[in-house]
């Protein structure tokens, strides 16, 4: 008896978990629309607590930045908006938005491309790919995270042998990021299955190397899937000098301006806490680890994030000025956006990541600056739905965003012909 009502109260334990209220759940999602120059500079001055969380920033006028409040929280920002003559939509319980059932149920399915997969599914789904497909794949364990999950990077190519260019990707940084995972994920299947059955239609496939880390940050990720109460959480699950407040943005943690603006210093920002110091995170000492042992050979370095739909370029830590190159910067990422257009998607915003808003320690400045890698850029990928992009879309998206990565792949094949 005693043993039933135990599994009857986890039962109702995981129904509640799924089914009922979470703390987002009394949470307003508020769109502020800057309309002049003036009130575009006073939304910049908004920085984020412990209760306001700024999901995404104005990159121009009349392109919203779209604030996460709490309760007590809410009259006081919708007030900053209004006397200031800024527009403002609310979208109420913001919580019941996200999808629980993702979340917390689909643990240990079987991997399913444009899915939400749990971290254990994509690391079973990457030894699968290896196993069944060893003349093009190859995977190499990194290292470990801070809670000691194993951290695979997927190399994959038609002729390892050749040593050719590669095109280095990552995803996952940010933890309630799904969509940039699910993305990694939906390439490195595709790119498995041309180099098996190549075409004309994948020959720009050949001369090239991918490297693929599909989940930089795995504890924050599958700590964001475990309770609808985790779902914002977006940096890593790091002990720091506060006992009460972990992690640190991945994502401001290289050791390129480290610090230098858009960040925080302080252990409880929920969001752009820096680390203690520059790669003071194992996920990005990981991630240099890849960059510093190829950087002779990696000449395009794209990072996943979303959401927005940007295509951005260094530098990061300013808006005031670009690098010397970076009308080759914003060409590549043109072209990009144009197969993503033609096959049936949004277009892209390009610009220098310092134009949306200024962010040092970044990784693609990082690339760039230190590791030397020729073009290094932040996509950021699905608009409309925030951080929760209804999974039932990846299947329509992430085809169009592909499109894009083939066209940048031949321009790399053009520019550096074999030249590792």
């Amino acid at each position: 008896m005693a043993k039933l009502l135990v599994i009857l109260f986890n039962i109702l334990g995981r129904l509640l978990q799924v089914y009922g209220i979470n703390k987002y759940n009394d949470y307003t999602l508020i769109q502020i629309t800057p309309y002049d120059n003036k009130q575009l500079k006073t939304l910049m001055t908004l920085t984020d607590s412990d209760d306001v969380d700024i999901m995404k920033h104005s990159h121009g006028l009349n392109d919203t930045t779209d604030v996460l409040v709490s309760p007590k929280d809410r009259s006081k920002v919708e007030n900053f908006a209004k006397l200031r003559g800024m527009g403002v939509r609310c979208v109420n319980h913001y919580g019941r938005y996200f999808d629980k059932e993702v979340a917390l149920i689909r643990q240990h399915d079987k991997y399913q491309s444009l899915q939400y997969n749990s971290y254990q599914d994509i690391s079973n789904h990457l030894k699968s790919l290896a196993k069944e497909n060893r003349r093009y794949v190859q995977l190499q364990n990194l290292g470990r995270s801070y809670e000691g999950r194993v951290v695979t990077l997927i190399k994959i190519s038609a002729n390892r042998r050749a040593r050719n260019p590669i095109i280095f990707i990552d995803a996952g940084a940010h933890a309630r990021e799904w969509a940039a995972p699910a993305f990694a994920m939906y390439i490195i299947d595709q790119l498995v299955m041309a180099a098996k059955k190549p075409t004309y239609e994948t020959e720009w496939l050949l001369g090239l190397d991918w490297y693929i880390l599909p989940v930089v940050n795995p504890d924050g990720y599958e700590y964001s899937r475990s309770d609808p109460d985790n779902r914002m959480w977006r940096k890593s699950r790091s002990k720091t000098w506060r006992e009460e407040c972990l992690g640190a943005d991945i994502n401001r943690n290289y050791d390129f301006m480290w610090g230098y603006r858009g960040a925080s210093f302080d252990p409880c920002n929920f969001q752009t806490y820096v680390g203690e110091k520059a790669f003071s995170e194992r996920e990005t000492r990981l991630v240099r680890k890849v960059m510093n042992s190829n950087s002779k050979r990696i000449k395009l370095y794209i990072s996943i994030h979303s959401y927005g739909d940007y295509f951005l370029y260094p530098w990061g830590f300013t808006s005031s000025y670009f690098p010397d190159e970076w009308e080759k910067f914003h060409r590549l990422a043109q072209l990009y956006s144009m197969a993503a257009v033609k096959a049936g998607g949004r277009p892209f915003r390009v610009m220098s990541a310092g134009q949306l808003y200024p962010a040092a320690g970044g990784s693609d400045d990082y690339a760039f600056a230190v590791e030397k890698i020729p073009y290094a850029y932040t996509l950021e990928i699905t608009n409309g739905y925030q951080f929760n992009f209804p999974e039932g879309l990846l299947h329509t998206v992430l085809p169009q965003y592909y499109e894009g990565l083939k066209v940048m792949a031949e321009e790399i094949k053009r520019e550096f012909p074999n030249s590792g």
